[in-house]
């Protein structure tokens, strides 16, 4: 989306605002359109007054919740997830974005825990089974990187970089690359 558009949204967000300004949804995307723009206090100005009017919007709390990831603020990044998870235990998402932001601090095992709440919540997750491989690589459990990184290709056969995570955590098992290109081709 170009500025021009984005500018044009939050114009029409706004509108939306003025003619009901209890309507949190509308203060969530209009958060989107000005972080898009760069425009990060108006952001946050906007999903604060999001979860204001609703605090209960996993939506928000999440989306909160990727700005400050976004930003490096880790721990306030966590906070919503957590809050959003709290909220809605059955999120996904929440689990998923915790799961990354676990990951970015190296804390690989809260990562694990996450990604794996993230696909029993929704099996065909196939990103969170592919960072969910990350980590146990990452820790030095390459087999049950392995694992991961199969069952996201499994679900999505087109991502080439699931592949090649997949073939390094061979090469760390000991086999050879052209093996791992062979059993790649087997799937």
């Amino acid at each position: 989306m170009d500025l021009k558009d984005l500018e044009q949204k939050i114009a029409e967000y706004t509108r939306q605002i003025e003619e009901n300004p209890n309507d949190s949804d509308t203060y969530n995307k209009r958060g989107l359109a000005y972080y898009d723009l760069g425009q990060y206090e108006f952001a946050i100005q906007n999903f604060d007054k999001a979860v204001e009017l609703n605090p209960n919007d996993v939506t928000t709390h999440c989306n909160r919740g990727i700005f400050y990831y976004d930003l490096g603020q880790y721990e306030l990044a966590i906070q919503n997830y957590h809050k959003a998870i709290e909220i809605d235990p059955n999120y996904a998402n929440a689990y998923f974005n915790c799961g990354n932001t676990y990951y970015r601090l190296g804390q690989y095992e809260l990562a694990i825990q996450d990604f794996d709440k993230a696909v029993e919540l929704n099996p065909n997750y196939a990103t969170a089974y592919f960072n969910c491989g990350n980590s146990y690589y990452e820790s030095g459990q390459y087999e049950l990187a392995i694992q991961n990184y199969d069952k996201s290709i499994e679900l999505n056969p087109n991502d080439a970089a699931v592949y090649r995570n997949r073939g390094i955590a061979y090469n760390k098992l000991g086999q050879k690359v052209a093996d791992v290109i062979v059993m790649s081709h087997k799937n």
